[in-house]
């Protein structure tokens, strides 16, 4: 997959989407938004980054004309995803801490719908509590 957003200032898109369905990535310079990730996706062989948009033709030619080098992309793509899961469930608990710190008070107590919301909700809290301290 072609990330979008690389090779122009824009930081880059999500490479985590094809990787998890096998699908390696080839990206421009350009990867700002998702560095860790691409970091973990090039050092697996998963991901290569290209430096124009003529390089990225070629490299896509190599690839339709080997298509196992695709599929091994793909299945080391797949074993990053693979290798990072549970990121919400491992932070979920720091930031609920750290955001009782914050607040005096567990912010579940806040929280009336979704993760989303819950989140939400949170930030709004704290950042009344900053603008709004004596």
């Amino acid at each position: 997959a072609f990330i979008g957003g690389s090779f122009v200032p824009v930081g880059g898109h999500n490479p985590l989407e094809p990787a998890a369905v096998k699908v390696g990535s080839l990206t421009g310079p350009t990867v700002i938004n998702f560095q860790q990730i691409f970091d973990y996706l090039i050092q697996a062989n998963a991901a290569k980054i290209v430096a124009t948009p003529d390089e990225l033709g070629s490299v896509v030619v190599e690839h339709l004309q080997h298509s196992q080098t695709t599929k091994v992309m793909g299945e080391a793509a797949y074993q990053v995803v693979q290798t990072h899961r549970g990121a919400l469930q491992r932070l979920l608990p720091l930031i609920v801490d750290q955001a009782q710190q914050l607040l005096g008070q567990d912010p579940r107590e806040l929280w009336s719908g979704g993760v989303g919301a819950s989140l939400a909700q949170l930030a709004h809290a704290e950042l009344y509590s900053r603008l709004f301290r004596s």
